[in-house]
């Protein structure tokens, strides 16, 4: 029975719901064949039934489009990727969106002529009056600027001796008002440094300094993102903050997150200046001013007239504020003078351009400004604009101490329990967010994009703004040399995972705090950790579980890496638990459904193809970034990605935070077991057995007794199980030598004697 559900799936996989398109095409030949009736209705015509053959393999490739969260039809793991069409409306449809775009458009058209062939004249006939009518109207508005007495001017970038009108010349405005201050004594527009002695105006425009020479980041510090780190100690005795005291051990928690009762041991909080400044550098006035002209005159080549009305420099790339024209047309009016003498006058009329207009030209001005990436996005800057992001000629550092200086952050931090200093949007602003507040985050790129640096971030970040009583850690890297300088400072619960076979018995013991803190939580009647830290004597410290590389625990114990990450994503929030997880293979075997649908915070460095930007993201646009820090950052309540560059923090500043918090003086730490007694921390997975996994080898077992032969459906039907802890059933009782090996889809003999 087994085998013939897993054929009818591959059956359905290879179709998808074509197959009962096919159905629907036999039945209908079939009653042809058999009734005259059929045979003689206008339908019955062979124009038009190989016209509608033509439309039936257009809708069987658009079938392709819709995939469904567990494939189809679902039935097993091997569909879960498949959408309706299957493979063979996969291939109809293409793999890029323009084939794809060009096969169903062609497909629809070629239905029509084979329906009606008159309508290969009627198309033609139409694109020809399409391009005069266009040809009219730019004529037109030639020839009504020439009426307003303007002078033209050359286009410097055209080819050839065209002569472009231009109506005016408006100065382009920098708007300055969302940016904060650049550290304490200077304010900024984007990442210019304005003049300290003279605050910006809004009617004024902006003076730029000379950028600042600051030589704390080596150019060694600034060209790579992480540094092999030797790790030849046992990570156990780097940290002396696990080898605690009986009477530490002992002593009630009654420290709170402000730290108001002074019996207790303080943490020094490390200072802002263990890290390093960045210099100011990047694009200049006359470089955004040269930009701006060519976008103008770039539009102004296609008779589409556009406004720069405001630029906002970043790190990586200048947003430039677009406001789009007007398209002007005149008319021909009859009216009388006071004589009642009839006269005929000119009237104008004028509509705004559209957006589809200039969408339409990326291309062109992707060629005039010699870049290949470009972003098109509307509205922008909270106004009727639409914004063209055009990457910097020469992008400049974000340092986390900048970030972390400036007054978005500061003013952040007082109301968030996690702050996290993320980078610099594309419009100057700092990005920041609270990682409680999302709850959980996914990070994807390429490898050299930044996810790693983007983890050591945030993992700084936290560690220099909260203590070991108020927030712990569990850090995973497969690669071993990413987190592991990590491995002395107090807010870790254990040393940093580098052992791939320890990652499922450590979320499993997360687990167990997790409901643990339920049964305490009920007991008080408290929703949430802010509800019982508030009533309860003792506080629950925040727990954050990166993860650096999610493909490599995949490859090893994908069921067990997945179930519980899915579980700690749904019930973590209200404990204080949070996830953070990041993978270079953004692909649907690593990010399943069922993780995607509980991160709903994410991040994209640069990524390969469209395909993975639209797996991690749900949208295009992650191929087109620059790399090194740059990125989609998709918040919970986002309602479509921004484009920020991440923060830069080089190992000489996580040498020194660690640093401080390895001499630091100790003070009250909360001890969190996520192991049970007695149960060792290499332990595999499938070695933990619980009540409900002993009962039922016990009854497999009896069932083996009872049967000479034994399969994994027999053991469904009896058990009342799935198939899954059937066939890990049936693995069990092989190992223990109950049953014989597996030969192929036969029943195995039973060799346990009754």
């Amino acid at each position: 029975m087994t085998i013939l559900i897993e054929n009818i799936e591959k059956v359905f996989m290879t179709t998808g719901l074509g197959i009962f398109l096919i159905s629907i095409w036999s039945f209908y030949f079939l009653g042809a064949l058999r009734f005259k009736s059929i045979r003689e209705f206008s339908f019955f015509r062979p124009q038009i039934i190989l016209g509608l053959l033509v439309l039936t393999v257009a809708v069987w490739g658009l079938l392709s489009l819709i995939n469904p969260p567990n494939g189809f039809p679902g039935w097993t793991t091997q569909s879960i990727s498949t959408d309706l069409g299957g493979s063979v409306g996969s291939s109809i449809l293409g793999s890029s969106v323009p084939v794809q775009i060009l096969r169903i458009s062609s497909l629809f058209l070629l239905t029509l002529i084979i329906i009606n062939p008159k309508l290969v004249n009627l198309i033609f006939q139409s694109f020809k009056m399409i391009f005069q009518l266009i040809s009219l109207l730019s004529k037109k508005i030639v020839s009504n600027y020439q009426h307003q007495n303007i002078s033209p001017t050359t286009n410097p970038i055209s080819s050839k001796s065209e002569q472009i009108i231009e109506v005016h010349k408006p100065e382009i405005k920098y708007d300055s008002e969302s940016n904060s201050s650049w550290g304490s004594t200077a304010k900024n527009l984007g990442y210019f440094v304005l003049n300290e002695k003279k605050e910006q105006k809004p009617d004024e425009n902006v003076s730029f300094d000379t950028p600042v020479n600051d030589n704390s980041l080596s150019t060694a510090d600034i060209d790579r993102f992480s540094k092999p780190v030797e790790n030849t100690t046992d990570p156990k005795r780097q940290n002396r903050f696990w080898e605690t005291d009986n009477d530490q051990l002992s002593s009630p928690v009654n420290e709170n997150f402000d730290n108001h009762n002074s019996s207790k041991k303080k943490w020094a909080l490390p200072n802002l200046n263990i890290l390093s400044s960045a210099s100011q550098g990047g694009i200049s006035a006359d470089e955004i001013s040269s930009t701006s002209q060519i976008i103008k005159n770039t539009f102004a080549e296609y008779k589409v007239e556009i406004d720069v009305e405001k630029v906002r420099p970043g790190p990586t790339v200048t947003m430039y504020g677009i406001q789009p024209g007007w398209v002007r047309k005149n008319r021909n009016e009859k009216s009388k003078d006071e004589n009642g003498k009839q006269i005929i006058s000119k009237v104008e009329e004028k509509t705004r351009v559209s957006v589809d207009t200039i969408l339409r030209r990326e291309k062109d001005l992707s060629l005039a400004l010699k870049t290949p990436s470009l972003r098109i996005e509307t509205p922008v800057m909270g106004e009727s604009l639409l914004g063209i992001e055009v990457p910097n000629p020469n992008p400049s550092l974000v340092a986390l101490r900048n970030v972390m200086e400036s007054n978005i952050y500061k003013d952040f931090e007082t109301k968030a329990a996690l702050p996290i200093a993320l980078g610099k949007g594309s419009d100057g602003d700092e990005v920041v967010f609270d990682l409680t507040k999302m709850p959980h985050l996914l990070i994807a790129g390429a490898t050299g994009s930044g996810k790693s640096v983007c983890i050591n971030a945030i993992i700084s970040c936290l560690i220099m703004e909260r203590t070991p009583a108020q927030l712990q850690m569990v850090l995973v890297d497969p690669k071993r040399v990413e987190l592991t300088p990590y491995n002395q400072i107090p807010h870790l619960i254990e040393p940093v995972i580098v052992e791939t076979d320890q990652v499922v018995n450590t979320l499993k013991g997360i687990i167990r705090e997790m409901m643990d803190r339920y049964r305490q939580m009920e007991e008080i009647g408290a929703r949430n950790i802010e509800t019982y830290n508030q009533k309860a004597p003792s506080k629950f410290p925040y727990i954050v579980v990166a993860i650096d590389e999610l493909a490599d625990l995949m490859m090893t114990a994908a069921f067990d890496v997945e179930q519980s990450i899915c579980r700690l994503a749904q019930l973590g929030r209200a404990t204080g638990i949070h996830l953070i997880i990041a993978t270079q293979r953004p692909s649907v075997d690593v990010i399943t459904g069922l993780i995607k649908a509980n991160f709903p915070s994410r991040i994209s460095f640069a990524v390969t193809s469209q395909i993975d930007s639209r797996t991690i993201m749900d949208t295009a646009g992650a191929e087109k970034l620059l790399g090194r820090g740059d990125m989609l950052y998709q918040p919970i309540d986002g309602t479509r990605p921004s484009r920020v560059q991440n923060v830069f923090i080089s190992d000489n500043e996580i040498k020194n935070l660690v640093s401080h918090w390895k001499n630091t003086t100790a003070g009250f730490k909360p001890q969190i077991d996520i192991h049970t007694v007695g149960d060792p921390i290499g332990l595999q997975s499938n070695q933990l057995d619980n009540s409900k996994s002993d009962q039922l080898i016990d009854q497999a077992i009896e069932v083996a007794q009872k049967n000479n032969k034994l399969s994994t459906s027999l053991l469904q039907r009896r058990l009342r199980i799935g198939y899954p802890r059937a066939a890990r059933l049936m693995d069990e009782l092989e190992d223990m030598g109950i049953v014989s090996a597996s030969d192929g889809s036969k029943s195995r003999d039973v060799l346990l004697s009754s």
